[in-house]
């Protein structure tokens, strides 16, 4: 289902996990996010966030703590854009919108 992204992981660091690994990190991404509310069904991508958090987790088993950090703040980053989409989708249609008047 994201193959697309495995294959990215094995182009940035070729060699260092098997598919399968990072397709199970990939599931632990997608729990983690439908744990948020948002299911994988909305229609919003979250290849980014699946993308980093794999990534962060490579760097933190190999001990590289700064690779870690970069990919922790670019997952973060992605989670809160993703939650943000999802409550957006979630907004019922023709309700009046409230605005930050300050």
């Amino acid at each position: 289902m994201y193959d697309h992204i495995i294959e990215k992981v094995q182009a940035l660091k070729p060699g260092r996990l098997t598919d399968e690994e990072v397709a199970a990190f990939i599931g632990e991404a997608q729990r983690k996010a439908a744990e948020d509310g948002c299911s994988g069904n909305d229609g919003i991508a979250i290849d980014d966030l699946l993308l980093y958090y794999v990534l962060s987790q490579m760097a933190l088993f190999s001990g590289d703590l700064a690779e870690y950090g970069n990919y922790s703040l670019l997952y973060n980053n992605a989670a809160a854009a993703y939650r943000r989409k999802c409550f957006e989708a979630s907004a019922p249609k023709g309700e009046k919108e409230y605005r930050n008047v300050w």
